[in-house]
């Protein structure tokens, strides 16, 4: 495969051709203004994120000072991003795998290597959108989704969030309400052909937003805001100095940086292929009045249950509990989940974690969505 490989170039251009093909959430945050990282403390880079600027009035034919204009401001927010996570993919060929397996790089390999690369920059971010430290949550009824995302839409108003390029994430159990409704309407009905990931995952509008399904958030979540409610930072790691790596190319595009190796072990008879990068996630709050550029929509659930080790030894450590609702959802983590224990000279619990103290029993309870609560008997042995 080393002598088949297309030029580098060539191959790192469809690399970021097929991964903006495959991308959904990256396309709705905030990638620009990223900075250098080269010899920055930590791995850290100070991004700024603009304010929206504001117009004045004055009098025609005013006399004096009040003829005098009054200079806006241009304003920022400086967020700090580290670059955390190499997210990678790595492929190894024999000479037989190549030869009587592969019918192309570019069919069989390089496809593979994007999807997977881009379904961790997907879970990386969905992973920072759940945990955002959202001011408060619309808890609606499934038939009560609209008046969800309208309330959502009114704290972002209130909130001076800008308007324009704002979009409404849903998760399976979300989507499936919305398809109920009467009042959504839907791509399907107006002949929408999807082209990429984010049209395909875009089955139509909602209170004036498009309702883009995402597969990596909970199933009974909703996400409404604006792009610099989070960012992601990518870099591409440069070429390496040493002779034995025979091709390598870095590029970006919409924000994305991605490096792709290709050698040849000889000593393994073995092509290897390597597409990678640097990436770092963040939620973005403002300094007053914090983080209110996005806002958080959750389908009520009917009922819940909680998943825990039969018996649990006082010596072993904590163990992490599972709540699972009617959406299919693993709530432990929910910071809106309240967690109780009625024996606390037994076992404690908080976000769904159990710290066993003594031998004994103890009931812990979840309460979640304000109505619903799950039990569990926790045995300390």
């Amino acid at each position: 495969m080393a002598n088949a490989f297309l030029k580098p170039n060539v191959i790192i251009n469809t690399i970021l051709g097929m991964l903006q093909n495959e991308l959904v959430l990256p396309n709705f945050v905030w990638k620009d203004g990223l900075g250098d990282f080269s010899g920055k403390y930590n791995d850290t880079v100070t991004i700024r994120i603009p304010h929206p600027t504001i117009a004045h009035t004055r009098q025609l034919r005013a006399v004096g000072p009040d003829r005098n204009l009054q200079a806006s401001d241009l304003t920022e927010t400086a967020v700090d991003v580290r670059l955390t996570d190499v997210v990678y993919n790595l492929v190894n060929l024999t000479d037989e795998e190549r030869e009587l397996d592969v019918r192309s790089f570019g069919v069989d390999v390089l496809p593979r290597q994007v999807r997977a690369v881009a379904e961790q920059l997907e879970y990386g971010l969905a992973y920072t959108i759940t945990q955002a430290p959202y001011q408060g949550v619309n808890s609606v009824a499934a038939d009560q989704i609209w008046n969800g995302v309208i309330a959502a839409r009114r704290e972002l108003n209130d909130a001076k969030v800008p308007r324009d390029g704002r979009v409404l994430l849903i998760g399976h159990a979300v989507e499936e309400a919305l398809l109920l409704d009467d009042r959504f309407i839907r791509y399907d009905s107006q002949g929408q052909n999807a082209v990429s990931a984010v049209t395909e995952a875009t089955i139509g509008r909602l209170a004036g937003y498009n309702a883009v399904v995402v597969d990596t958030i909970p199933h009974g979540a909703a996400y409404l805001f604006h792009p610099t409610a989070f960012c992601m930072v990518s870099r591409a790691p440069g070429a390496p100095f040493s002779n034995a790596v025979a091709t390598a190319a870095t590029m970006s595009e919409n924000g994305v940086a991605l490096r792709w190796l290709g050698d040849y072990d000889s000593t393994a008879t073995t092509d290897r292929s390597l597409v990678d990068t640097w990436v770092g996630y963040k939620s973005i709050s403002d300094p007053i009045p914090g983080f209110v550029r996005a806002s958080r929509i959750q389908l009520q659930s009917t009922s819940a249950q909680i998943a825990g080790p039969a018996s649990i030894s006082h010596t072993g450590g904590n163990v992490t509990l599972a709540l699972i609702d009617s959406n299919g959802d693993d709530r432990a983590i929910d910071p809106t989940v309240t967690w109780a224990s009625s024996n606390a000279s037994a076992a404690t619990v908080a976000a769904g974690v159990l710290t066993p103290v003594a031998a004994g029993t103890s009931t812990v309870t979840a309460t979640l969505d304000g109505t619903v609560t799950a039990t569990f008997t926790a045995t300390i042995v």
